[in-house]
C-alpha cells in the first residue's frame, strides 16, 4: 500500500471512533396533566446548562459521557434530578410536578433557593476568563 492509502485508512478509523463517542439524548418534558412545558432548563450537575426545551417541550443534545446527572428546572415546577444512561436515553419522558404552596415548609424553600443559586452560578463560572480578577499595575 502507498502512503496515501494508509492516510486514508487512518482518517476513516478516526472519524468512525469520533462518531461512536457521541451519544444523543432527547426527550419530552410535560406536567402531570400531559401538557408540554417550554423553556425548561436541562442542566448537567457538573457542566451546567446544556439546553432548554422548545415550545413543544422537546429537548435534544449530544454527550460523550456514559452516565449523566441531569437536573430539570422551571420556576413554576419542582426541580427534578435524574441520573441518565446515555446508551438508553433516546426518548426520555420527563414529568415535572407543580409547586404546592400549601405543603412547603421553610426548610424546603431554603433548599430550593440553594439549588437555584447553585444552578445559576454554574453558568457564570464557565464564562469567566482566567485573567478576570487580575489587577494590572501601571508604572
Amino acid at each position: 500500500m502507498k502512503l496515501k492509502d494508509y492516510n486514508l485508512l487512518l482518517l476513516l478509523m478516526l472519524s468512525a471512533f469520533s462518531m461512536l463517542a457521541q451519544q444523543q439524548i432527547s426527550g419530552t418534558i410535560t406536567n402531570q396533566n400531559g401538557e408540554t412545558l417550554s423553556d425548561v432548563g436541562v442542566y448537567d450537575t457538573v457542566k451546567g446548562l446544556i439546553t432548554k426545551s422548545d415550545a413543544n417541550g422537546n429537548f435534544n443534545f449530544e454527550t460523550e459521557k456514559a452516565t449523566l446527572d441531569l437536573t430539570f428546572f422551571n420556576y413554576e415546577y419542582q426541580v427534578l434530578e435524574q441520573t441518565v444512561s446515555s446508551t438508553e436515553a433516546k426518548n426520555l419522558k420527563i414529568i415535572l410536578l407543580p409547586l404546592s404552596e400549601t405543603t412547603l415548609s421553610e426548610v424546603e424553600i431554603t433548599v430550593r433557593k440553594a439549588k437555584l443559586f447553585s444552578l445559576k452560578q454554574l453558568a457564570d463560572v464557565e464564562e469567566t476568563a482566567i485573567y478576570a480578577g487580575k489587577k494590572q499595575k501601571w508604572f
